[in-house]
């Protein structure tokens, strides 16, 4: 046995690798000098040919800033799981990776349009 684990991973994984790189704006070559692997790997991840090792999905879930758990579970997250709508799930993604100040005004946003439904529906009571 070697001393590099591998992980028993979710059939998912190689698309929510790919998306979480093209929304991170990397190409997979980007990538690879990120966590220190040649394209061909990158590549084999993002198909489903090769799973990484647990020491790569460290540096995976770190060059993209995404959670393992997000990685690993299969559409178990916390998102995912209550999320019915997959195109506002990527929006949700793709929201989560802008700056602090821009996600801030996102939220502050969609408190002020929940507030005004929830108020609309007690109107209608």
């Amino acid at each position: 046995m070697t001393n590099k684990s591998k992980l028993i991973i979710t059939s998912d994984l190689p698309k929510k690798l790919k998306q979480a790189r093209k929304l991170k704006g990397l190409t997979q070559g980007q990538l690879t000098r990120k966590i220190g692997v040649d394209i061909q790997r990158i590549s084999k991840y993002e198909r489903g040919v090769l799973v990484p090792t647990t020491e790569i999905m460290v540096k995976l879930s770190d060059a993209l800033d995404i959670s393992l758990d997000y990685l690993l579970k299969n559409g178990k997250n916390r998102v995912t799981g209550k999320i019915r709508d997959e195109e506002l799930i990527d929006k949700v993604i793709q929201i989560d990776t802008l700056p602090d100040k821009d996600r801030q005004i996102l939220k502050s946003l969609l408190e002020a349009f929940i507030k005004k439904h929830q108020f609309e529906e007690l109107a209608a009571r």
